[in-house]
């Protein structure tokens, strides 16, 4: 804020300024206000006073022009100006890669870092981190350890913030072995390491672990901040957890105090008397309200959500995404409704956290009113616009609105893909992928498996094991449970049961009780006793107490007349204590 103050004073002696000879300092710290306040139009006021003075061909000056108007969003006018340096230095490369960054165009990002290494131009510790955060955003793993290996060889390997954009990107690309080898190795970290490396813990599913590392993080004498315990929430509520999260002291134990006399405050008299509880809900009631609403706790959210600033967007955009990812889409788009009545203004997050919850009619009001409204159709809402349609059974509306999208991110495209395989358009989703390889876009885990998954819907058993085959061979992939999945479900779908039973018996993985699964209910379809056998008996080794698995059995041998065997069955599953669900007979039909 202070530096913000200080630019805005700095711009409005600006006019004093150019009505003398200004200093080549005092022009210089004019370009910096307006990158710091994005003021083009006083930006461009300070460039024709260096063309006055004749500082605009001094290198340093030259490129603190080009960043203040890639800071400012004129790329036209940075592109022209870098254009003419004979030899860009590194700075004047990092603002336009900082430009592709900031606006989520990854492709273009990976392009200029490419033609900045190709000049022969060393990249530092600004470069590297808006590279990264590409890569993390496309979720290319290969390209992140080509930069990984570039930041190495040019001496950044010990810079923090390189280190945890590093963290970040291994993390969003799925591989949090190589970001914790990141995280263990570096000599300094801050607080922004720590919550990096928690995050991507949860973003992998290593719940238990990012709890482990909250304990390692204050042993070491690192406080948490709202970022930490927002995460934290989430891990605890995601293993089911969300009364053990508060009661094991999430909050650190100022605010921990300062919560619980803001529960009683709740029964008290009025807002108006609880001057303390204002400081903490602006500081920790977006997170206390998500954690309530992820634990089903309606009352409490609400409780938390009356006692927030409503005029501010966070809160609104809080309660809608906490209760759309519990699945409670008619209290999300109750709130969002009320929001819009009371004249709030919503931004991009409110926009692509409702619109998944929506029915096709809800949808459709919302995606007229983003129209109506000249609203931003930034990548997230667009991609919520596709999901929307694809998943109320519109697909020719969500593709007309992936065509027309100016920049695709990966989730663009990895959602369009996943419609056409939820219609069973599998052609059409291989088109896609194939478009996207063309377009540079690096395929992701969720690529491969919407690809597959439509290849199965569809019947498409060649070009899904041919998919499959190229995963390895074209990618350098190395498929995932939720891959052989694929396949194993494409083939048993079919009915080649005896090709998907091979397939399973090859996985260089153990498969999980989905793969055995995939195949058992194929089997009972086709009634492959033989097969269906073999699956069962896999299921009962993971699972001995699911009941299901032994009921499937034996009506699988009742079916086939083999009344022995589905007795021996039904004993077997008393043997073991399992309950026979209810409705289901073990010998009958």
């Amino acid at each position: 804020m202070r530096i913000w103050l200080r630019s805005q004073r700095a711009i409005s002696s600006l006019s004093t300024t150019i009505g003398k000879a200004a200093s080549f300092f005092e022009l210089n710290h004019l370009l910096q206000a307006c990158c710091n306040t994005k003021s083009l139009n006083q930006g461009k006021q300070v460039h024709q006073q260096m063309i006055l003075n004749g500082l605009h061909n001094h290198v340093f000056m030259y490129t603190k022009l080009i960043q203040m108007y890639a800071d400012c969003d004129d790329l036209a006018s940075a592109q022209t100006l870098f254009d003419k340096l004979l030899q860009p230095n590194v700075f004047a490369w990092t603002a336009i890669i900082g430009f592709y960054s900031r606006h989520g165009l990854t492709e273009e990002c990976m392009i200029t870092y490419r033609d900045l290494k190709s000049k022969g131009v060393t990249p530092d510790g600004y470069v590297f981190p808006k590279v990264l955060r590409a890569c993390a955003q496309l979720s290319c793993l290969d390209w992140g350890t080509l930069v990984h290996k570039d930041v190495v060889i040019f001496g950044s390997g010990q810079n923090i913030q390189v280190c945890n954009s590093m963290i970040d990107m291994y993390s969003k690309c799925g591989d949090i072995r190589s970001a914790r080898r990141v995280f263990e190795e570096m000599v300094e970290r801050d607080l922004l390491s720590w919550n990096t490396i928690i995050s991507g813990s949860v973003y992998n599913g290593l719940l238990e672990l990012a709890v482990e590392l909250l304990d390692y993080m204050r042993l070491e004498g690192y406080e948490p901040d709202i970022v930490t315990w927002n995460t934290v929430m989430d891990a605890y509520c995601r293993m089911g957890l969300c009364e053990e999260g508060l009661e094991m002291s999430l909050f650190p134990a100022g605010i921990w105090g300062l919560w619980q006399v803001e529960k009683k405050s709740m029964v008290m008299v009025s807002k108006s008397n609880v001057g303390v509880g204002t400081e903490f809900y602006k500081s920790a009631g977006a997170a206390l309200l998500t954690m309530y609403a992820k634990c089903s706790r309606i009352r409490d959210a609400e409780s938390v959500f009356n006692m927030m600033d409503k005029s501010d967007v966070v809160t609104w955009n809080a309660l809608i995404f906490g209760f759309a990812d519990m699945g409670l889409g008619l209290l999300a788009l109750k709130y969002f409704t009320e929001m819009q009545r009371r004249g709030i203004r919503n931004n991009n997050i409110t926009i692509s956290t409702v619109l998944p919850v929506c029915d096709l009619r809800s949808g459709k009001q919302i995606h007229a009113y983003i129209m109506k409204s000249s609203f931003n159709f930034a990548g997230p809402v667009s991609n919520a616009l596709i999901h929307m349609y694809s998943k109320n059974g519109d697909i020719g509306p969500a593709y007309l609105v992936f065509s027309n999208m100016v920049s695709r991110d990966l989730v663009s495209w990895n959602t369009m893909i996943s419609g056409y395989g939820m219609h069973g358009l599998g052609q059409a989703a291989l088109k896609l992928l194939q478009e996207m390889n063309h377009s540079g876009l690096c395929p992701s885990s969720v690529t491969f498996t919407s690809a597959l998954s439509a290849c199965s819907h569809s019947g498409l058993i060649d070009e899904g094991l041919d998919l499959f085959q190229n995963m390895t061979r074209d990618f350098s992939f190395t498929p995932r449970m939720e891959h052989y999945s694929c396949v194993v479900d494409m083939l048993a779908r079919a009915g080649r049961l005896e090709d998907a039973y091979n397939f399973i018996n090859r996985m260089p993985i153990d498969p999980d009780k989905h793969i055995w699964g995939a195949l058992l209910a194929a089997c009972q379809e086709h009634q492959n006793v033989s097969i269906g056998k073999l699956a069962a008996e896999e299921l009962i080794c993971l699972e001995p107490n699911h009941a299901g698995h032994y009921v499937t059995l034996s009506n699988m041998y009742a079916r086939a007349g083999k009344w022995d065997d589905a007795v021996r069955v039904r004993k077997l599953m008393e043997g073991q204590g399992s309950v026979k669900p209810s409705g289901h007979s073990l010998i009958g039909g």
